[in-house]
Parts: C-alpha cells; structure tokens; sequence
C-alpha cells in the first residue's frame, strides 16, 4: 500500500489558484485488487480495443476483472474483434524480465500480450480544494469505457466552500466493462455556472454533435437578469487605431508584431458595462512558447493585452503593449519550461 500526496498552491508550475483558494491538494492510494474469483478459477482472457476513423487497436483483458497482462499486447484489429475470447498466445514469462521491453521491440509490429500481473494493484486518487473553485456548483460521474485507464470518476464543486473529485483506476473493471461496454466515457452531471445551467445524462464525456439529443446533453440559462437586460454578460470590441507595426525584442531574437488598439466592453447588452482598452497582436511568424515549438512551424501567432487609460491618453499604447507582449511570452514559456537560447547564440560563428 502507497500514499502520497502534493500541495498544488505550493507548486510553482501549477496555474495560479483563483483569491481565495485556502486548500488544494492532490492524493493517490494504491492498494492491492482482491480478485477473489480470478484468482479461484483464473483469468477470462478477452480481445479489447478501439476503434475510430483514423486508427484502430486491439490488447487483451481479463472480462471477468478487467485486468491487462503486462504488457498488454498489440493484437492485428483485422484478425482480432473486441469482445472476442482470446486463445493465442503468451510471450513473456512470470516473473517478468528486465529486457522485455527490448524484446517485444525485436518482434517488431503486432505482438502477443505478457504474464498476468502476481500482484495487480489499484489506485484511488482525487483532490480536496476549500475555498474559492472559479464560481461554479456542480456534480457528475464518470463511467470509463474498454479502453479507458480510469474506470470510475466522481465530482463535487460548491462555490465558495469547496470541491471533491475522486477517481478508481484498476478498481471496478469488470463493472465499468458490463456497464459501458463501448469506446468512449460515459458522464452523468448537473452544472451550474455563469448563469446557465448544464446537463449530461448518460452522454459522451468527449463528444459531442447537433445530433445529440438535447435532454441527454444540454444547457438552459437561468439567470433572471439575461431576460431583462438582453442576455449574459460578454465581451465587445470596436477597433479605435492600427494597425501599427512595431518590432518586439525577445530572447530568442526580434519578430514583427501588427498592433490594433480597441476600446473593449464587458456587460451585458443593456445596463451597467465595464470598459477597458486592449490591444489585439499578430505576430508575422510564429513565436515558440514550448520546448515543442522550437524549430517548427508551431507557436502563438496572436493574443491580446490590456493596456491603461493614461497610456492612451498619452499615446503611449504602442510601447506599454510592447513591453506586456514580451512579459506574456514571458510567462508562457516558463510556464512551459522553455528557455530559448539566445539568437546570438543560435547564429553560431
């Protein structure tokens, strides 16, 4: 039996937590699985798998318990139907040896499952959060497809007090395989937040199309002021000066940037609003903000910052919203744990 946990306010890759936020900790606990009856009459192997329009794949799994051998095979999905008893073979021996993983890289291609695991374990893990959670009130649970880690999820979100969430894996396999029999995550879940409320009643956690049925997965606005003062509050732009072209200097060397000045505009269509300036960018290549990014076409094209009411009075916009550009790339590559070298040094002699 292991326990561990982690203080995510304490954290300096995490988000930053909402104002408010008292506690927000994340725990695992993993346990041995009982398996009573497998371990009786032994393990049902089963063909599982996916299927999807762009690739299809086939392992084997216990259909009485839900366990996988170690590893868990890569069966041929034109010769092998899910839910098909499996009768092939086995190809690596318990106890498990060190190199197996470089001799299923000899087999090359499909290939055949493990041994059973001796000692199959499973976890419970979650996280307990007081305080502030982004002004919702919610409640749902998961129930994991075939060929989902995860078997069992469950979620509770009270704005200001707190939240709940907890997760199975491994536990319940056999449950979640007769109960959702098919390739994608099946919620049930009730969400209030920004004035609407949203529902989920046995509906893909991951899909979703005009063909869905509305009471199966949908949504309702409930807040009496959208009715009577021309719907929810939203943001509303209208272009004011630009497009200017400025250069911005960064780390990883200098990129030209195409600056819109917009008076912007939060509320809702009648009443009360709240204005502010922004300025919108585009940058004419993109700019690396991963360890990923580097040396290809990917990157952040455009983005906006805001800028202050004595900065356009003055105008001034250009240059504040330079130096805010370069603090928000900033802080989306540490974010990432990208440190670009510097162009100098890319140049080379």
């Amino acid at each position: 039996m292991r326990w561990h946990t982690h203080d995510n306010l304490a954290d300096p890759d995490a988000p930053p937590a909402p104002r408010g936020r008292l506690v927000d900790r994340s725990w695992w606990l993993t346990v041995p699985r009982l398996l009573l009856a497998c371990r009786v009459l032994g393990h049902r192997p089963t063909v599982d798998g996916v299927d999807t329009p762009r690739w299809s794949a086939r392992w084997v799994v216990c259909s009485r318990c839900g366990t996988r051998p170690s590893p868990q095979g890569d069966l041929d999905p034109t010769v092998w139907a899910i839910r098909q008893p499996y009768d092939g073979p086995f190809v690596i021996v318990d106890p498990l040896p060190k190199d197996r993983h470089a001799r299923l890289a000899e087999l090359g291609g499909p290939h055949p499952p493990g041994a059973w695991p001796r000692r199959p374990v499973g976890e419970v893990s979650g996280e307990v959060v007081l305080g502030r959670t982004y002004g919702r009130i919610s409640f749902g649970i998961e129930v994991g497809c075939e060929g989902d880690e995860h078997t069992f999820g469950a979620a509770v979100t009270i704005n200001p007090i707190g939240a709940l969430y907890v997760t199975l894996a491994g536990f319940g396999r056999g449950l979640a395989r007769r109960l959702n029999p098919g390739t994608t995550t099946k919620t049930i879940g009730l969400d209030l937040y920004g004035g609407r409320l949203s529902w989920q009643v046995w509906a893909d956690r991951d899909y979703w199309s005009s063909e869905t049925p509305a009471w199966r997965s949908g949504s309702v606005g409930v807040n009496p002021l959208d009715s009577l003062l021309g719907g929810p509050k939203r943001y509303d732009y209208r272009d004011e000066a630009g497009p200017d072209l400025e250069t911005v200097d960064l780390t990883d060397g200098t990129y030209q940037l195409q600056l819109v000045l917009r008076r912007q505009r939060y509320g809702r269509p009648r009443g009360k609003a709240r204005y502010s300036w922004s300025v919108a960018w585009r940058s004419d290549r993109p700019i690396p903000v991963r360890p990923d990014d580097a040396g290809s076409s990917n990157g952040i094209v455009s983005a906006a910052v805001e800028v202050g009411d004595q900065a356009v009075t003055d105008d001034t916009w250009a240059a504040e919203a330079l130096t805010r550009i370069a603090a928000q790339i900033e802080t989306m590559r540490a974010r990432h744990r990208y440190r670009p070298q510097n162009a100098g040094e890319q140049a080379g002699p």
